[in-house]
Order: C-alpha cells, then sequence, then structure tokens
C-alpha cells in the first residue's frame, strides 16, 4: 500500500490472508487495500490484454466445455454470481451414493 499499487497490494494481502485467517491485522490491511483498489480507474492496456486472453481461453467452450454447470459454477467471479448461480438451478439431485473402487490399474469414485 505505501508504494502505491493497491492491486498488487491486494493480492500479496489476499496470499498473506490465506496463510494466517485468523490474523485481524492482514484481514483489515486486505480491506483497505480492496477499497483502494476498486477507488483506482482501470489501465485500458492491462483490460485489453486481460479480455484477449480471457476470448482465446473460452474458445471452444471453455475448459469445461463438456460439463457447463461446472463452467458456470467455477468461473463466478463474486459471492454474488455464486448465489445468482445457485438461485438458476430450479431443480436440485442429491448425492444418495459414492462408491470407491481401488484396482491396480486405475482408482474410481463415482457419484450417485
Amino acid at each position: 500500500l505505501k508504494l502505491g499499487e493497491p492491486r498488487a497490494a491486494m493480492e500479496d494481502l489476499q496470499k498473506a490472508s490465506r496463510l494466517e485467517p485468523q490474523n485481524a491485522e492482514i484481514r483489515q490491511k486486505l480491506a483497505e487495500a480492496k477499497e483502494l483498489a476498486d477507488a483506482v480507474p482501470m489501465n485500458e492496456a492491462e483490460v485489453a490484454v486481460c479480455a484477449a486472453t480471457a476470448s482465446v481461453l473460452g474458445k471452444d467452450g471453455g475448459l469445461y466445455n463438456e460439463k457447463p454447470d461446472l463452467n458456470e459454477g467455477r468461473l463466478a467471479e463474486s459471492h454474488q454470481e455464486q448465489r445468482e448461480w445457485v438461485r438458476s438451478i430450479e431443480k436440485w439431485s442429491d448425492i444418495t451414493d459414492v462408491s470407491f473402487a481401488d484396482e491396480e490399474s486405475k482408482n474410481t469414485i463415482s457419484v450417485y
């Protein structure tokens, strides 16, 4: 934060908060960094590079093309988006059984 790079500070503090989740000082500094980062306008060149990268990664449906439900759920950027995604599912199926098979050639987990 002292170097005037709130986004970089926020990334560092997020890593630190994962290492020490109970540290109140880190959490407070992280909140400050988030507030400062939100106040700074985005660098247009950086946004363009990110958009181009995202379009390349999203080509052919993305990483989870064969599983569209995972594509929506795993890539949600915020808690709010995750909550909206959860509300979008009309019928949930409960897991009724889990099976583990430990064989020499392959290990398998099946969810029913």
